[in-house]
C-alpha cells in the first residue's frame, strides 16, 4: 500500500473519532478496520511528516501516569473551541516545564556573559510543550549516540572511501529527485502546506550537496565548462515544470564514472581507517606559531587618546633528543631601521596610522595575513638556520648532531587564512601586505617540493577547529542509511543528520577509534590510527567559485597543473575587468609573488589521527583531535610525508588546555590533543608577545623622556 494510500486512511479513522488518538490506538484502529499493519515507529515518523506538511495536528495530552504525556492526533480543527474538544476538557493549567524553580535553581543565574534577570526567568515557562519534548527527544537520541557509533566503528573502517562517497552522492542525487517530485506534485495539486515542508526540506539538502560535493570535492557542475558530473538544480525548476515530461528533464543527474575519475585524485587509502605503523627515525621536531602583541601608551592628558599599535612575532619550539629549544624572532630594535609603511608591509607592526589607509573589512584581515607572515618567516629561519635557539630548562644547550627538523608543525592550517585572489589582486596597501603573505608562503611550499635540495623536512598543520567538515557527513550518511536496514528511516531526520552532523570532525574520529579499541584491542605502541587522506588544492578556495573550472584566454579550459595554464587564467580575469574599467595588477606579479605556481603545484593533505596512548584502558578522559595537514608539493598523494607527520604527533602529543572548546551547543571545557612541540610554540609565542610589548614601551618611554629633556 502506497504512503498517499495510508494517509487516506489515518485521516478517514481520526475523522470518526470526537477526541485525539495516541499512536498505539492508531496503530490498533488501522489494523482492526482495514487491515493495515504498521510499525509503531514508522508510524509514528508518517504522523510527523503529516503534522509538518499541516495534514494533520497534534497536542499532548495530561495522564495520570508518570513521565512525559502522550501525542494526541487529530485532523486540523476550524476553530480553538473544537480543537479544546477534540482533545477533551483534561488540558493541563500548567505548563509542560512545570515548576520553573525545579529547572532553574535559585543559585544559577548566568551563562557566560548573559546575566538572568528574576524577571526574565518566568518567560522560560512561555516555552510550547512541543518544543520542549523535542529538546528531551533530541536529548535522549543523542545519548545513545556515541555507543552507536562505537559498535558501527569495524564496520566503518572496512568501508573503501571512494565507494562509499560515489554511492553517497547517488543516494543524494535519488533524495533531490523524490523531493523534487514531490515539490511538483504539490504545486499541480494546490497543497501549499506540503509545499512548504518539501521546499525547506529541499533547500536544506540540495544547498549542502553544492557545498560539499561542488565546492569541496570539486564534481563539476553541469552550467560550467568541463566534465559534467554532477547536476543539482534550483528548486524553481521543478516546482515550474509544464508536465511530467519537463519534470524528468530538469532532475538531478549524475555520472558515477567521471566522478571516480575525479575523486582518485582527491581521496588516497583503500579502508576509511587503519593502523599505520609509527616511523622511529622521527627525531627532531619543531613547531612554529606566531602571536601578536597589543601596545596602549597612555598620555599625561586625558583630552588625548591614547597611542594604540600592534607588534607582530614569530616563534619556534625545537624537540631534539629529549631536550627542547625556544626561538623567537623580534628584536626590538630592528623598528628603527623601518619606515612605517614598509614596518605594516613586512608584518611588523600596525598602527593607528596605518589602519585608516585600510577599508573596514581589511582591518581584521590584516592582522591575520600579519600573523601568517610571521609564521612562515620563522619556518624558512629554522630551515635556513637563522634562529638562536635558547635551551628549555637545566639542559646541555649542544644542538650536536641537529641538522635541520624531521618534522615541523604549523599552528593552524599551512595555507594563508587570507587566500583568496581578490585579496591578492588588491591595488592598495592591504595588497601589498597580502602579496608578501603570499610570496613567503609560496617559499615555503617550495621548500616542501619533492625535488627540493635544501631539506627534507615534512611540513604539517595543525588544524585544532576547522572550518571545513568532511569527515563526519561520509559517516553519518552510513549511519544514517546504510546501518540497522531493518529500522524505517524519517527523512527529514535522515536528510537533518547528514546535511548537519550532530558531531564534528574533531569529535568523531575520536569516537571511532575508541570504538575500534573496544571491539578490536587497543593499538600497539607503534601503530597510530589514521582515516583517509584527502587532497585540497591551493585554488580550491582561493579562486572564484564562478571560474572553476579555470578558462584561460583562448576561452578553453586550462591545465591546472601548469603555471602557464594559470597565467592564461590571470590574464582573461585581467582582460574582463578592463571590460568594465576596473583596476587591475601587473600580470607578472602572480608569478612573482607566487600565487600562480600555489594554484599549479600546492595542495594540503589531510586526515585525522588517533595516538596509541589515548586508546589504553585507563585513557577514558574525553578529547578532540585536530586535523593534521601535510603541505604536497607538486599537489598529490604522499603516504610517506603524511606517515612522518603523525608518528611524531603520536610519539609525544599533549592535551592542549588552552584551546577548550566552550559555549552553548557545543561540547563545553574539551580540550585538543596536539603535538606537543604545538603547545611549547603556542607558549613561547605568548611570552614574546609580553616581552616585546614591555621593551617597546620601555624604549618609547625612554626616547620620549629624552627628547623632553
Amino acid at each position: 500500500m502506497t504512503e498517499q494510500s495510508i494517509r487516506t486512511l489515518i485521516k478517514e479513522v481520526l475523522s470518526k473519532v470526537d477526541g485525539g488518538v495516541t499512536v498505539e490506538e492508531l496503530q490498533s484502529l488501522l489494523k482492526d478496520e482495514y487491515g493495515v499493519d504498521r510499525g509503531e515507529r514508522s508510524l509514528q515518523s508518517l504522523l510527523k511528516r503529516m503534522v509538518e506538511a499541516e495534514d494533520l495536528e497534534r497536542g499532548r495530552v495530561s495522564t495520570d501516569g508518570p513521565g512525559r504525556p502522550p501525542y494526541y492526533y487529530f485532523v486540523p480543527s476550524k476553530t480553538d473551541d473544537e480543537k479544546t474538544l477534540r482533545l477533551g476538557t483534561d488540558i493541563p493549567d500548567y505548563t509542560a516545564l512545570n515548576d520553573q524553580e525545579d529547572l532553574v535553581p535559585m543559585d544559577l543565574r548566568s551563562r557566560g556573559d548573559i546575566s538572568l534577570q528574576e524577571d526574565e526567568l518566568k518567560s522560560i515557562s512561555d516555552l510550547p510543550d512541543g518544543v520542549y519534548w523535542d529538546i528531551v527527544e533530541t536529548q535522549l537520541d543523542n545519548s545513545k549516540l556515541v555507543q552507536r557509533i562505537k559498535e558501527a566503528a569495524p564496520e566503518i573502517a572496512d568501508l573503501d572511501p571512494l565507494e562509499t562517497i560515489l554511492d553517497m552522492v547517488e543516494w543524494t542525487v535519488d533524495q533531490i529527485n523524490v523531493l523534487g517530485e514531490k515539490l511538483w506534485e504539490s504545486h499541480q495539486a494546490g497543497a501549499t502546506g506540503q509545499l512548504r515542508a518539501t521546499r525547506d526540506l529541499y533547500d536544506d539538502l540540495a544547498g549542502w550537496a553544492k557545498r560539499y560535493f561542488h565546492e569541496f570535492w570539486q564534481l563539476t557542475r553541469f552550467d560550467t565548462q568541463g566534465p559534467d558530473i554532477l547536476r543539482i538544480p534550483d528548486r524553481d525548476r521543478f516546482i515550474n515544470a509544464v508536465d511530467r515530461d519537463e519534470l524528468n528533464s530538469v532532475k538531478a543527474k549524475f555520472d558515477r564514472k567521471k566522478a571516480a575519475s575525479r575523486l582518485k585524485n582527491r581521496l588516497f587509502g583503500d579502508r576509511l581507517i587503519w593502523k599505520t605503523e609509527i616511523d622511529e627515525n622521527i627525531v627532531d621536531v619543531v613547531g612554529t606559531d606566531s602571536s601578536v602583541a597589543r601596545v596602549s601608551l597612555p598620555n599625561r592628558s586625558r583630552l588625548t587618546p591614547d597611542t594604540v599599535f600592534e607588534l607582530y612575532a614569530g616563534a619556534a619550539a625545537l624537540n631534539h633528543d629529549e631536550r627542547r629549544f625556544t626561538d623567537f624572532d623580534f628584536d626590538p630594535k630592528n623598528l628603527k631601521e623601518y619606515r612605517q609603511r614598509e614596518a605594516f608591509k613586512k608584518g611588523l607592526l600596525m598602527s593607528q596610522d596605518a589602519i585608516p589607509q585600510l577599508a573596514e573589512s581589511q582591518v581584521k584581515k590584516a592582522r591575520f595575513a600579519a600573523l601568517d607572515l610571521r609564521q612562515y618567516l620563522e619556518v624558512t629561519r629554522v630551515i635556513n638556520d637563522m634562529v638562536n635557539w635558547r635551551p628549555h630548562g637545566d639542559v646541555n644547550d649542544k644542538l650536536g648532531d641537529y641538522t635541520g627538523p624531521d618534522v615541523m608543525y604549523m599552528d593552524g592550517r599551512l595555507t594563508p587564512i587570507v587566500h583568496l585572489m581578490s585579496e591578492f589582486t588588491s591595488d592598495d596597501l592591504y595588497g601589498e601586505l597580502v602579496r608578501r603573505q603570499m610570496r613567503q608562503f609560496a617559499r615555503v611550499a617550495n621548500l616542501a617540493h619533492d625535488d627540493n635540495w635544501e631539506t627534507n623536512t615534512t611540513f604539517a598543520g595543525v588544524v585544532k577547529e576547522p572550518g571545513i567538515s568532511w569527515f563526519s557527513p561520509i559517516i553519518f550518511w552510513f549511519l544514517e542509511t546504510q546501518c540497522d536496514d531493518d529500522v524505517e528511516r524519517d527523512l527529514t531526520g535522515t536528510i537533518r543528520n547528514v546535511c548537519q552532523p550532530p558531531l564534528s570532525d574533531v569529535v568523531l574520529p575520536h569516537i571511532l577509534f575508541r570504538g575500534l579499541s573496544e571491539e578490536n584491542g587497543v593499538p600497539n605502541r607503534d601503530e597510530v590510527y589514521t582515516t583517509f587522506r584527502v587532497l585540497r588544492r591551493f585554488f580550491d578556495n582561493s579562486v572564484p567559485k564562478r571560474d572553476l573550472p579555470p578558462v584561460g584566454i583562448d576561452g578553453e579550459l586550462i591545465n591546472v597543473d601548469s603555471i602557464d595554464g594559470w597565467m592564461s587564467y590571470f590574464e582573461e580575469v585581467q582582460r574582463r575587468k578592463k571590460e568594465f574599467n576596473r583596476e587591475t595588477i601587473d600580470l607578472e606579479k602572480y608569478r612573482k609573488f607566487g600565487f600562480a605556481s600555489a594554484c599549479a603545484n600546492v595542495g594540503s593533505l589531510m586526515c585525522y589521527a588517533g595516538p596509541p596512548n589515548l586508546y589504553t584502558s585507563h585513557q577514558r578522559t574525553p578529547i578532540r583531535l585536530p586535523r593534521i595537514e601535510v603541505l604536497v608539493n607538486p599537489a598529490g598523494d604522499s603516504e610517506d610525508k603524511m606517515r612522518k607527520a603523525v608518528s611524531a604527533f603520536a610519539s609525544k602529543n599533549y592535551s592542549d588546555d588552552e584551546h577548550a572548546i566552550e559555549g552553548y551547543d557545543r561540547l563545553s571545557e574539551v580540550p585538543v590533543v596536539v603535538p606537543r612541540v604545538i603547545v611549547e610554540s603556542d607558549k613561547i609565542a605568548k611570552y614574546a608577545r609580553d616581552r616585546i610589548s614591555d621593551d617597546v614601551t620601555h624604549n618609547i618611554y625612554k626616547a620620549v623622556q629624552e627628547l623632553s629633556e
